[in-house]
């Protein structure tokens, strides 16, 4: 009986020497799952107070659709650094599950999310799509459709965005911008800032929409492509008018600047320029706005700073779970430890850093790797800005950090022709 767990010359081995192409069905549907969940992430249904998008109808489709013809077939394999990383996520589900089934939970919408991106989301993407990952014809394309998602995304926020300032509503479209549930359209989200409308694109909320394509940005610049096709992304979550968003910004302009090599000083100049270039929008925003510095840097956390004084008294903090879940707020961090003690806390960090500390790892010194690094990068700038507001269970946020974290596990190039 052969093994599902491929060894480390298998698994590194080109595609063609271990196995034939992955189904065109499941490539098709990656692609569309691209499409539609980058471009169109809140397209979808509601079925039972539960919103159910397309993209990750498409995404649950295409891994089961891998995983079912790869074990038919006998030729799924596993390579080891995919199951270690999926091992390391297991813990935080036992912590989930053992709360849901002795604690309980409030709201069946949240406790649904957050089993999805606990459980789920690594499953499908770790274990189901572990072969797809390593297949060097597919990705390139998977990549460039994504790349291309996020600019569509961000031109259509900035039309969206200066439709809602002329008119002083949004457009949408049922099923596809939003998932048709009447009750809750965008004129009732909370997307003001002020007398100004945040930019939320097809996410339906600037903060959603900062925080994913920060995730996606490193990645999108290591595909390739024209420099200026970026330009709207940039611009894009600068008016979402998020500082967390901001943070974002000036977190991947420091990793930048941080990365040694033979581009340093260009990295430095350019890092510097569009950090003055933030400042000077963020200054110009203000002063319409009648807003000072002292509102960018808000001792009061943007109204998060209670999040912060239900841990600050260590002698409160429970080690194990002790009630029922009810939700993770902005601040991912303090709500971990919040709705699952401080073990909780930790079994969390183990799961989100732990595969990226096998992926970074596990790349070769001295070769191409960009790809990797990118989708490294960008996990990373998730994990730093969630610390203020991680938007954990909302849709599309987790999809985006297990698929870097699934890419940053490659080790073909995926070099970009």
């Amino acid at each position: 009986m052969k093994s599902l767990i491929s060894t480390p010359n298998e698994a590194d081995a080109p595609p063609a020497a271990r196995r034939p192409r992955l189904s065109l069905v499941v490539t098709i549907l990656l692609v569309l799952c691209a499409t539609f969940g980058v471009a169109l992430p809140k397209g979808g249904v509601v079925a039972g107070g539960i919103p159910i998008t397309w993209g990750y109808l498409l995404l649950g489709g295409a891994a089961v659709g891998s995983l079912v013809a790869g074990l038919l077939s006998g030729r799924f394999r596993m390579p080891k650094r995919y199951l270690i990383a999926y091992a390391l996520t297991l813990p935080f589900v036992g912590i989930v599950l053992g709360t849901f089934l002795i604690q309980g939970w409030r709201q069946t919408a949240f406790a649904a999310a957050l089993l999805t991106n606990v459980a789920v989301l690594p499953f499908l993407f770790l274990v189901a799509l572990s072969s797809f990952f390593g297949n060097s014809r597919a990705v390139p394309v998977l990549l460039r459709m994504i790349r291309g998602a996020v600019i569509f995304a961000a031109i259509y926020g900035l039309v969206l965005f200066g439709y809602k300032q002329a008119t002083g509503r949004f457009f949408e479209v049922p099923f596809l911008t939003t998932n048709g549930q009447q009750e809750t359209t965008l004129e009732k989200k909370h997307n003001a800032r002020g007398d100004i409308s945040k930019l939320i694109s097809t996410y339906n909320n600037g903060n959603i929409y900062g925080v994913c394509t920060l995730m996606l940005l490193p990645l999108c610049g290591a595909v390739g492509g024209a420099w200026y096709g970026m330009i709207a992304p940039y611009l894009a979550i600068f008016l979402t008018l998020s500082r967390t968003s901001w943070a974002g910004i000036f977190i991947i302009a420091l990793l930048r600047m941080l990365q040694l090599d033979r581009k340093t000083l260009s990295r430095i100049v350019v890092g510097l320029i569009a950090s003055l270039l933030v400042i000077f929008c963020i200054s110009i925003y203000l002063h319409i706005a009648g807003k000072g510095w002292d509102w960018v840097f808000d001792s009061n956390l943007g109204g998060r700073i209670e999040q912060v004084e239900s841990v600050s008294q260590i002698d409160q903090l429970t080690f194990l779970p002790s009630g029922k879940f009810d939700i993770i707020p902005e601040m991912t961090y303090i709500g971990m430890v919040n709705s699952f003690g401080v073990l909780g806390l930790i079994c969390y960090l183990v799961a989100m850093v732990g595969p990226l500390v096998v992926a970074f790892s596990g790349i070769p010194q001295g070769e191409d790797r960009s790809i990797q690094r990118a989708a490294i990068k960008g996990a990373f700038v998730y994990l730093m800005i969630s610390a203020l507001d991680g938007a954990y269970l909302l849709i599309p946020v987790m999809a985006f950090y297990w698929f870097l974290v699934a890419l940053s596990l490659r080790r073909e190039s995926a070099r970009m022709e």
